[in-house]
């Protein structure tokens, strides 16, 4: 038997948990469509603060960590990054959600298992679309003209 080792255990190298990777889908699904408004980055900066904390007042966050994040997800001159977009869902797709916790309570029952059940389908659920392409590049307000 070996002693164990002192301090706090190390986490798996490369690894994050599904909370921080939640929010950062949030961050980068929130800051591109604050940026496609045509805004600059730091008040896309300060509006994608002021949106998530709307949505959660539980969930700490400021712009240094929206910044973080946005290094960490979207690194400059990376030619391949993680996209990630929010959207509404379909009627269609919530009646597909609808049917799924039909079947899923269906198996429980006939499994005998006691869970606790599941939340209701809100009416304005939202879909995240996760994918991987090129880096966005929004437009840059001060860039000089070529004929300057």
């Amino acid at each position: 038997m070996t002693a164990r080792g002192k301090g706090r255990p190390r986490k798996p190298a490369d690894s994050i948990t599904a909370f921080q990777f939640g929010r950062a889908a949030k961050i980068c699904a929130v800051y591109d469509r604050v940026r496609a408004r045509d805004q600059k980055h730091d008040s896309a900066l300060t509006a994608t603060v002021e949106e998530i904390k709307s949505q959660n007042r539980d969930i700490a966050i400021s712009k240094s960590t929206v910044r973080r994040t946005l290094s960490t997800w979207r690194p400059r001159g990376a030619n391949c990054v993680v996209l990630f977009e929010e959207r509404e869902a379909t009627e269609e797709e919530l009646k597909h959600r609808a049917w799924l916790r039909g079947e899923i309570a269906k198996h429980r029952a006939e499994a005998g298992l006691k869970l606790e059940d599941l939340p209701p389908i809100r009416p304005k659920s939202l879909v995240l679309s996760i994918r991987f392409g090129k880096r966005p590049v929004f437009p840059r307000s001060n860039r000089k003209s070529d004929h300057e």
